[in-house]
């Protein structure tokens, strides 16, 4: 007679747990051919309850963290998307956008600054490095603010705060 039981791997016995008691968590783990890591999900799904609140959020974690898929996973079920970011981070967030299986414009803040982009055709806006915006006269911060107007925006930084409390005033207020 065999028994009705069968030992096997601890990983496999918690994989199975959590299948049956958090489908609905496991969903938001990949994002693409991402596989979030679960303080990402949980940062997603806290940015996502801000954002629906006050219309924006600042994500402010340390270098390396992940806050780019962050990011992505929290605007994953947003319509048209752009993505503001120095020219140099630019490659990275297209190659992001391609692992992430998602899309999206990716304007930098120097070309923001020589030309608009279309302020009404987006209806969730990331803003990386947000910090590059923390000064209200400048023209690159007068078209962000006409970007964001009428977006859900979202704020990534590691340094929220560069000069003076005011920085962070100026960027916060862009949503």
């Amino acid at each position: 007679m065999t028994a009705p039981w069968r030992w096997t791997e601890l990983d496999v016995v918690r994989a199975r747990i959590a299948v049956t008691a958090l489908p609905d968590r496991l969903a938001d783990a990949r994002l693409g051919e991402i596989v979030l890591r679960e303080h990402q999900r949980d940062a997603a799904a806290r940015l996502r309850q801000a954002i629906d609140r006050f219309g924006g959020a600042l994500l402010a974690d340390e270098v390396g963290l992940g806050k780019t898929f962050t990011a992505l996973a929290t605007a994953r079920d947003a319509g048209a998307i752009l993505i503001v970011a120095p020219a140099a981070l630019t490659g990275m967030w297209r190659a992001a956008l391609e692992r992430a299986e998602l899309r999206a414009d990716v304007v930098s803040f120097e070309t923001l600054s020589r030309r608009d982009a279309a302020s009404d055709a987006y209806d969730f806006v990331i803003i990386d490095e947000a910090h590059h915006a923390r000064n209200p006269l400048t023209r690159r911060y007068e078209r962000l603010a006409s970007v964001t107007r009428a977006a859900r925006v979202l704020l990534l930084t590691a340094t929220p705060v560069h000069n003076a409390a005011a920085d962070l005033h100026a960027v916060l207020s862009l949503f």
